[in-house]
């Protein structure tokens, strides 16, 4: 992409491509690991407070 966009950005004649969706992409994939470890401590706590929540039905 970076070669790309430094070797086409001021030709007019070439086809530009548009990268906005493979860049919002990699950002997601950088992030992943993050938003399943932070999934996982939600999952973890909601269960926690379900265990204690249930004695006091």
């Amino acid at each position: 992409m970076k070669f790309h966009k430094e070797k086409y950005e001021d030709n007019l004649n070439t086809l530009g491509m548009d990268f906005e969706e493979a860049e919002r992409g990699l950002a997601v994939a950088e992030n992943t690991a993050s938003s399943v470890r932070w999934a996982r401590v939600i999952v973890a706590m909601a269960l926690f407070l379900l265990v204690l929540g249930i004695p006091l039905f």
